[in-house]
């Protein structure tokens, strides 16, 4: 079958039903599916609208040989696939589900505040949650990291030679302490 008069005549001595516009890929599909074989590859990327279609030329290799698109085109599919298991592994320890209560160690704000805001997104999944402080939740881990690492500023004395200076120094400290809750084992 290496041209489209050869593949219509097989087709037609075969008894298949098809449209005389069908192309050529449909064709030695529709050949091959009848025959039990697997369907060919298409190589070629469809063409635009503006594209006229390339004439046919007889293709020169054999049907058994493995062509370089084919191997590169499975190294894909595998690496696609390892890197969706990783994606899939890294999402189950994210969501992983723990009981905490969380607390402000803002005194500022510690009299109005009720509930903290935390999300986690990147480019494979998202959350967010209000969070109710000093209550004890059932919350993923991802949401637990994401309070562990926000920070606020504070002021305190500025020490020096071990007295007070009268100013006051800016310093960055962890703005939610998180207890964990005793949990029994499944």
């Amino acid at each position: 079958m290496s041209n489209r008069e050869d593949m219509i005549a097989e087709a037609t001595d075969l008894g298949l039903d098809f449209k005389g516009n069908i192309s050529n890929i449909n064709l030695a599909a529709l050949i091959a599916e009848y025959k039990g074989e697997p369907p060919p590859l298409d190589e070629t990327p469809p063409p635009g609208p503006a594209v006229k279609p390339e004439p046919e030329v007889e293709d020169a290799v054999e049907p058994d040989i493995v062509t370089q698109a084919q191997l590169t085109r499975t190294a894909a599919q595998k690496v696609y696939a390892a890197k969706r298991r990783k994606i899939g592994a890294a999402k189950d320890r994210a969501m992983k589900k723990t009981i905490v209560t969380i607390t402000s160690k803002d005194s500022r704000e510690n009299e109005v505040t009720t509930t903290a805001y935390l999300s986690c997104e990147n480019e494979h999944f998202s959350i967010g949650r209000s969070v109710p402080l000093d209550i004890p939740v059932e919350l993923e881990q991802c949401l637990i990291e994401n309070a562990r690492t926000c920070k606020m500023p504070m002021h305190r004395d500025e020490v020096k030679n071990g007295r007070r200076t009268g100013n006051k120094v800016t310093i960055i400290v962890p703005k939610y302490t998180i207890s964990y809750s005793r949990q029994d084992p499944d």
